[in-house]
């Protein structure tokens, strides 16, 4: 059974609530997608919904653009607003294909589709190839890692495609078709596919496989080149794993050194293994322009650590931390809170760790259940769900909640209540206050009282209420450009933020 062949398609980016307060990134999977379709001669068009943009926004931009394609990416949190979009986009342009694709669609597979009848086909894990068969006609039980239903409407799965070894062979993204100068000034690298860990937690391994798959330094300078032309200085690498080799760190640092590029900052933000970090290394790292790093912490002790399986020992990760702060690399710990056999003295762990180095920031998370990973299962099997997945994974704030969405013998909910209320506001709090002392006396505190009281709490929730009125918001955005204007330089110059 063959299908027609799709010359336009046209993909968009759902709005997810927790955008809002860290503000729109560029997604480099979506950007993959369309680079590769675009390389095979199909035209892309991009409506990213995190910009602001309403139904009948994109409603009007399917009107215009006409494409012969439509695809969504889509993450399980807040997954049936995606669903409701698609089948709204469906009600109303009944004769155009709907392919769904995204971290959603790997877990769940048939029965994402089961869920939602609008989505005509589903994209299992890398999609690039996939989608790119798709586009060409291929016949539909032919295509690997494609999930389509039949022509008796029967939903069928051909079976999982093998991984991109050679992932240098997928162009990195110009994002020619984003409206790019709407993001931030930090721009998104992602230099390894895969995960070869098995945290119980993770879905990654679901998501996009086990294999780890890396880029080789000459193809990521040359990234960094194409977009260092275009003026980009400051770059935000989104791996889980990019210090895995050390070897190809090393030579990525000699390549950017040997380059003409000056003024390059990087940042690892995802949550990198701090056994992977030597001080050597990043000093190396250091030297070429890594000032912040985030390591993905976890817990306070190694009981915890082998529950989830890390398979990495606490002192790993207080050397590691220890040897960046003295290097004068801005660190943020990322924490979970309720892990599987953890107790109120475990997570005292936690907070002890994350307040003995002078890191930037430690954030602590509530752990959440994803479908697909050994976490779910280990709750299910032990009847320890407080609430239903359908529920939680469609709230909003679902990660920064004080409301745990499952309770244990050695944990109950009434404790996970109150160590997620304490963890999310008086260690959080505590630990940023911290760092802006240790590192500026005085003059720290005054910009910590800025920053959480006047900033947070006051100017940035007044412009984002009063921004809603047509009338005011040129004089309002006006007023907040001088406010940003006047004191953006001198928080930089003395606090090299």
């Amino acid at each position: 059974m063959s299908i027609k062949t799709y010359k336009k398609v046209l993909l968009i980016q759902p709005f997810y609530p927790a955008s809002v307060k860290k503000g729109p990134t560029l997604q480099v999977g979506l950007g993959c997608i369309s680079e590769y379709l675009n390389k095979d001669g199909v035209d892309t068009a991009i409506v990213d919904m995190q910009l602001g943009y309403s139904f009948d926004e994109l409603i009007e931009k399917i009107n215009i653009y006409r494409p012969d394609l439509v695809g969504f990416t889509m993450m399980s949190i807040n997954y049936i607003k995606t669903y409701t979009l698609i089948t709204d986009v469906k009600r109303i342009k009944t004769s155009i294909p709907i392919v769904a694709g995204g971290p959603h669609i790997s877990t769940l597979r048939e029965t994402a589709l089961v869920e939602c009848p609008s989505i005509d086909f589903g994209v299992v894990m890398e999609g690039e190839i996939t989608i790119a068969e798709l586009c060409k006609g291929y016949e539909l039980d032919e295509i690997k890692g494609l999930i389509y239903r039949n022509q008796d409407g029967a939903i069928k799965y051909n079976g999982n495609r093998k991984y991109i070894e050679n992932i240098n062979e997928i162009p990195f993204p110009t994002f020619n078709n984003f409206e790019i100068e709407k993001y931030g000034e930090m721009h998104p690298l992602q230099t390894s596919r895969g995960c070869p860990y098995e945290c119980i937690y993770c879905t990654v391994s679901t998501v996009i496989g086990k294999k780890l798959r890396v880029r080789s330094p000459e193809n990521i300078l040359r990234e960094i080149e194409y977009w260092y032309q275009r003026g980009k200085r400051a770059f935000s690498i989104r791996d889980d794993n990019f210090t895995f080799f050390k070897d190809r760190v090393y030579e990525i640092c000699d390549l950017i050194e040997m380059s003409n590029m000056t003024g390059l900052e990087f940042s690892l933000l995802n949550g990198i293994r701090a056994d992977k970090c030597t001080r050597d290394l990043l000093k190396r790292m250091k030297s070429v322009g890594f000032n912040y790093i985030s390591f993905g912490a976890e817990a306070g002790n190694d009981k915890i650590l082998g529950h989830l399986k890390k398979h990495e020992k606490i002192e790993d990760i207080e050397l590691a931390t220890k040897n960046a702060c003295e290097l004068d690399i801005k660190v943020v710990l990322f924490f979970l809170v309720g892990s599987p056999y953890e107790t109120w003295k475990d997570v005292m762990d936690s907070v002890r760790l994350a307040m003995k180095y002078p890191v930037i920031g430690s954030y602590f998370y509530n752990i959440i259940p994803f479908p697909g990973t050994e976490l779910f299962n280990w709750v299910e099997s032990n009847n320890y769900f407080l609430e239903k997945p359908e529920d939680y994974l469609n709230w909003n704030a679902l990660y920064f909640t004080n409301k745990p969405v499952f309770q244990t013998p050695e944990f109950p909910a009434k404790d996970r209540t109150k160590a997620l209320k304490y963890t999310h506001n008086a260690v959080m709090r505590r630990i940023e206050r911290n760092y802006y002392v240790y590192h500026n006396g005085y003059l720290g505190r005054l910009y910590f009282i800025y920053l959480t009281i006047i900033k947070n709490k006051y100017l940035d929730k007044f412009f984002f209420k009063k921004l809603r009125s047509s009338r005011l918001e040129p004089l309002l955005l006006f007023a907040k450009g001088r406010i940003v204007f006047l004191i953006k330089p001198i928080t930089k110059k003395v606090f090299n933020r």
